[in-house]
């Protein structure tokens, strides 16, 4: 029961997710992120990239406000992980932005669990009630 109720209260607090009839669910993260899980992106990807807040903003554009994340619980371990991306310049190239996926540790602090994969903002991204090696499948939707 406390594994059902956490999961409601993340899929319902979270605003970018739609839910569809073969049970996967849509994350729209540029339409409405939620902005905990972009602030804790925006701070792993200062601590990751080494940039203080000033050389993020004024060297690459890097923000907290074009940092798009939200709580999405992909392992059914009933702790959410992170998924997002930032818009900025400094992530794009041929194939789209990076997103990532971070995971918390036992203190709470989110690291990545996956290789980046690069999609384009406007393409969203399914996540399907399959699961491969422990975690539902992505799907991104490409526009």
């Amino acid at each position: 029961m406390k594994k059902v109720v956490i999961l409601f209260l993340i899929f319902f607090l979270s605003q970018s997710i739609t839910f569809a009839k073969d049970g996967s669910i849509t994350l729209d993260l540029g339409k409405n992120p939620n902005k905990v899980a972009s602030g804790k992106l925006y701070s792993f990807i200062l601590k990751n990239e080494n940039f203080s807040e000033q050389k993020a903003k004024n060297d690459y554009d890097i923000t907290e406000n074009n940092t798009f994340a939200d709580f999405v619980d992909l392992n059914n371990d009933g702790k959410p992980e992170i998924i997002g991306y930032n818009s900025a310049t400094y992530f794009q190239g041929l194939t789209g932005v990076c997103l990532y996926i971070l995971k918390a540790d036992k203190t709470g602090n989110y690291g990545a669990i996956s290789g980046l994969i690069n999609f384009y903002p406007k393409d969203k991204i399914r996540i399907s009630s399959k699961i491969t090696n422990g975690f539902h499948d992505f799907i991104i939707d490409v526009s």
